[in-house]
């Protein structure tokens, strides 16, 4: 047994969305827009959670999206909830509100591209910011 698990014990699935999705950047012109990604578990959902948080002066100022593999299925779950304020620690499951499951959007086994789509679109959404990587192809 390896001392450290440098996977942080997340499941490789989400470890396949997180990669893609380190590929594509915000474009801030007009916003003050951060990002951060965890680490989340929940019993078997071996996942990991990025907050994206905007300062702005009304609405919700942080959105939570949990991504992993499911505990009931091999596929790829994603969840989301928007906060009023970022906190100052990651999300937790204590955090993570009921809703969010009810919201639930699932993806068949390996579909970590349409995983992926579907978390930046809600970024986009979130931040009113289009991804530079969209940009481009558009122009």
């Amino acid at each position: 047994m390896k001392l450290v698990d440098v996977t942080l014990n997340i499941h490789p699935q989400a470890w396949a969305v997180a990669h893609i999705l380190s590929g594509f950047s915000l474009d801030e012109k007009d916003y003050q827009v951060y990002a951060n990604t965890h680490a989340w578990y929940n019993g078997r959902e071996r996942a990991m959670v990025l907050t994206v948080t905007r300062r702005i002066p009304k609405g919700p100022k942080a959105l939570h999206i949990v991504w992993g593999e499911g505990r009931n299925h091999d596929g790829i779950f994603v969840d989301t909830w928007t906060a009023a304020s970022d906190g100052l620690n990651p999300p937790s499951i204590a955090d993570w509100p009921e809703s969010a499951y009810r919201g639930r959007k699932c993806f068949g086994w390996g579909k970590v591209g349409e995983a992926a789509t579907h978390i930046q679109e809600l970024v986009e959404e979130f931040t009113c910011v289009i991804p530079e990587s969209r940009a481009e192809k558009s122009a």
